[in-house]
């Protein structure tokens, strides 16, 4: 590849990445300004943190907004990230907390007649908002920022805990906030429409950001290997790797197949294993993580 043509498909990544990024800011935005701050559903991270604020501080007659909030909290943060993260993630996510906070400034101060009062719905509020922010969060990070906060934090944790997921430890600094909630609005019902939020947040940013597998991952002990293999790689088009196995009790030498496939693929195994060994011994589990050709990257980033 040439120079020019390298500047190019680099020129043109960025663009592709700040327009994820503008997307999922704006719907973060509508998460937080249409369906929790009217309600003061504190659903966890820095939103939260600000939906308290502005409910509960008052400079006279002025608020400042959660909007003004949530960008003053991020100030610190984002000095944080251009300590420890690279220039490109601080810059993302600067631009990102920067425009979802002015939206939610936009919608609160010129839009707020529109927004529908959701007092008597508040866990279809809570459920749509906590939907609407992880999918927001999940976007601007496939964009390679975030927006700010709570997810500056998560990401250091990462850093240290690799062995737990995003939404994880979302829910782990979220309940604490809810807690402070709880005690700030004397209103122990809305914090726990706040704890909806929460894991549907989870559950959906886990979704955005990891994907869903799908896979189960088949052990098949048979005396037609290559019967059973051949059609396997030629009919439902899925790999198979063959191990050496041996029989603890009978001594005999066995081969054992071992494959990963969708789950839409697996009836298609079980009847082709059922046709071509009806003796065939079968081990189905789940797969929940698969990096490989057909799933995920290798060398994508962790999110």
């Amino acid at each position: 590849m040439s120079e020019k043509q390298n500047k190019s498909s680099k020129l043109l990544t960025i663009l592709k990445n700040y327009v994820i990024l503008t997307i999922g800011a704006f719907i973060y935005a509508i998460g937080i300004a249409v369906f929790l701050d009217p309600n003061h559903l504190a659903p966890g991270g820095v939103s939260g943190i600000s939906i308290i604020l502005n409910s509960i501080v008052r400079f006279g007659d002025f608020e400042l907004g959660t909007g003004v909030w949530i960008f003053l909290i991020n100030i610190p943060l984002l000095i944080i990230g251009l300590i420890i993260f690279k220039f490109s993630f601080l810059m993302g996510t600067l631009y990102a907390t920067a425009l979802s906070s002015a939206v939610i400034e936009v919608i609160d101060r010129g839009f707020s007649h529109l927004i529908p009062n959701m007092q008597d719905h508040l866990l279809l509020a809570a459920a749509a908002g906590g939907a609407l922010v992880a999918l927001g969060i999940g976007l601007v990070f496939h964009g390679g920022g975030s927006t700010g906060g709570f997810d500056i934090v998560v990401k250091l944790l990462r850093r240290k805990f690799r062995h737990m997921k995003t939404g994880g430890l979302y829910l782990v600094l979220d309940a604490t906030v809810i807690l402070i909630s709880a005690i700030a609005f004397h209103d122990i019902l809305v914090a726990m429409y706040a704890v909806v939020t929460v894991f549907v947040n989870s559950t959906v940013l886990d979704l955005v950001l990891y994907g869903k597998d799908n896979a189960k991952m088949v052990y098949i002990v048979t005396d037609y290997p290559d019967e059973v293999s051949n059609r396997l790689l030629k009919e439902v088009e899925t790999g198979v790797t063959i191990l050496d196995g041996k029989g603890a009790y009978t001594k005999k030498n066995k081969k054992v197949l071992l494959c990963v496939l969708h789950d839409q693929q697996y009836p298609q195994l079980r009847d082709i294993v059922k046709q071509e060994d009806k003796h065939a011994f079968l081990i189905v589990t789940k797969a929940t993580e698969i990096y490989g050709e057909g799933y995920k990257n290798h060398y994508a980033e962790e999110l």
